[in-house]
């Protein structure tokens, strides 16, 4: 599920088995955080209780500050942790802590490390998450073979015929487009 006007994306997995789920949300700005906070409960909502959960993002509410107590209580009223302590983002002098982890499952993070960016003023936040021990089986996956050669002809054949992206550009649905591509080539 994706919503625009958050831009959040919700979605589940199933690892091994078990069922995680996914809320992945940017609020734009300090001054929604109570519409934003809303919005977070009715994604909460969606999912069933006791499932694994985990809210990440930047929630523009600095949790280093009073600015961000209000997200941090509702969701520990959930029974969510944050998970990162470091601050995220430098605007001018002022550090905060407004990119976060949140899981209602401690056991399922295994470490947070916040990474300086060379080109943004927000870090990287970077999670190793325990899944378990996976589980893995063979499969053969068939496919055409994708080589140097079957690559240099590809492009061969795009050069020799440009029209075939303005073609493929009319098409506004992707499966449509990778049709056309397939009876173009």
């Amino acid at each position: 599920m994706f919503d625009k006007k958050f831009e959040t994306i919700c979605l589940s997995l199933l690892i091994n088995g078990q069922k995680y789920n996914f809320i992945i949300s940017y609020n734009p700005h300090f001054d929604k955080r109570n519409e934003h906070l809303s919005h977070l409960e009715e994604m909460i909502g969606k999912f069933k209780g006791g499932s694994k959960t985990f809210i990440i993002g930047d929630l523009n509410q600095d949790l280093k500050s009073a600015r961000g107590e209000l997200l941090d209580s509702t969701l520990m009223s959930y029974g969510f942790q944050n998970f990162v302590s470091d601050f995220t983002h430098q605007q001018g002098k002022s550090p905060t802590l407004i990119d976060v982890v949140y899981s209602n499952d401690s056991s399922l993070i295994d470490k947070v490390s916040v990474i300086p960016c060379p080109f943004s003023n927000h870090s990287f936040v970077s999670i190793t998450a325990n899944f378990g021990k996976m589980a893995f089986s063979n499969k053969t996956i068939t496919a055409r073979v994708l080589n140097a050669k079957n690559l240099a002809l590809i492009k061969e054949h795009f050069e020799k015929n440009p029209a075939i992206f303005e073609l493929i550009d009319l098409f506004e649905d992707i499966d449509d487009k990778v049709y056309a591509v397939n009876e173009l080539l």
